[in-house]
């Protein structure tokens, strides 16, 4: 008899976990804005310009497909990162 009442209990601790898994715990949104400095650590996210290499901007645009593509067309050369904004763009 105890074997079923503890058979008993386990399907239902079981099947209450599936129905209701977040039952008795307490959700809290958190929501952050910029309006004041988040003082998140700032580790190499900037260029010392003192030791800044030469920046080469290659898009290299080539008509192959070797990615996968349904047509031939891809870019990928060489891009170092910089403190100016590079673009791969058509002027319209």
């Amino acid at each position: 008899m105890v074997i079923r009442s503890l058979s008993v209990a386990l399907v239902f601790a079981v099947v209450f976990g599936i129905l209701f898994p977040k039952a008795g715990i307490a959700e809290s949104t958190r929501s952050e804005d910029f309006a004041k400095d988040p003082h998140w650590d700032a580790v190499n996210n900037r260029i010392d310009p003192k030791n800044a290499k030469t920046v080469v901007q290659d898009f290299g645009y080539s008509k192959t497909n070797h990615a996968g593509g349904e047509s031939p067309g891809e870019i990928g050369g060489r891009i170092t990162r910089s403190l100016t904004k590079a673009i791969y763009a058509k002027k319209i």
